[in-house]
């Protein structure tokens, strides 16, 4: 297995990933910090769960496209350990939490203004825990 085929199909799935991620981070920072209802809540949790789910299948779609493509590589070695699997998986995993986490920084401090979101924030929830009957 050469390094390169690793590292292209590494940074092109982690850059796939990270952006799908990318796009439902904002879109949840986006319903939080427009919607003041609990209506908004719901549709972030319902689309939250459909977030993991993407995730999940793109993770193992990749990992299993790319065991493909090494065992057609390999001629001597015909199978593709756990570990190397786990590896690619973690990796295009980082790769796609540093472009969410700095794709959600631009969007939270340039885009919206982190005051701006903290000021909305804090006060959301002090609304909605002055609504919650507290036992």
């Amino acid at each position: 297995m050469k390094t390169s085929i690793f590292l292209n199909d590494m940074l092109t799935k982690g850059a796939i990933l990270g952006a799908v991620m990318l796009l439902s981070s904002v879109a949840e920072t986006s319903m939080l910090y427009y919607g003041n209802s609990i209506k908004w809540v719901l549709a972030m949790s319902i689309e939250c769960v459909i977030a993991m789910v993407v995730y999940c299948y793109l993770i193992y779609r990749f990992t299993k496209n790319y065991a493909n493509l090494v065992l057609s590589e390999r001629k001597d070695m015909p199978f593709f350990t756990y570990g190397n699997g786990l590896l690619y998986a973690t990796n295009i995993s980082m790769l796609a939490g540093v472009i969410v986490a700095l794709g959600g920084f631009m969007f939270r401090h340039y885009i919206i203004g982190y005051e701006n979101y903290i000021t909305n924030y804090v006060k959301l929830l002090q609304d909605w825990l002055s609504q919650a009957e507290i036992p």
